[in-house]
């Protein structure tokens, strides 16, 4: 309850600088589009096809990298999670949702629900296959 509370709190400040804000800026028009040029001026940076940032790798190339680093070795969510500082419930997405084409899943032998996973494919050190 504290926490929320907390919360509330930071959000009334907030509110309260943003309406100081408001206030000054309609007392004084041209610092507002100063203001406003200036903002449209900070470049954004480019995307990529999948909309993230160029220049950092999106999760699937994080969670990617793992498996080729461990040389494909087959492992869990928790274990690709800690190796790519991802949490796991986007490990699981990039699994089950828009990458699953990608990866493949078996049982992990001792455990009821959890699975060992792994690429499908990955590239040899002389070219012949393409990595996913």
């Amino acid at each position: 309850m504290d926490t929320l509370e907390q919360l509330i709190g930071i959000l009334r400040q907030r509110l309260e600088q943003a309406k100081r804000a408001k206030k000054l800026f309609a007392a004084d028009p041209v610092l507002a589009d100063k203001v406003g040029r200036a903002i449209a001026a900070v470049p954004l940076l480019p995307l990529d096809d999948q909309g993230a940032s160029s220049g950092r790798p999106t999760n699937y190339q994080r969670v990617r990298e793992h498996f080729l680093a461990t040389g494909n070795a087959w492992a869990t969510v928790a274990d690709v999670a800690r190796s790519t500082g991802i949490s796991k419930a986007i490990v699981c997405q990039q699994f089950y949702g828009r990458h699953s084409a990608n990866v493949e899943s078996q049982p992990c032998p001792g455990y009821h629900r959890v699975k060992l996973w792994r690429l499908k494919e990955v590239p040899e050190t002389d070219g012949k296959k393409i990595s996913v």
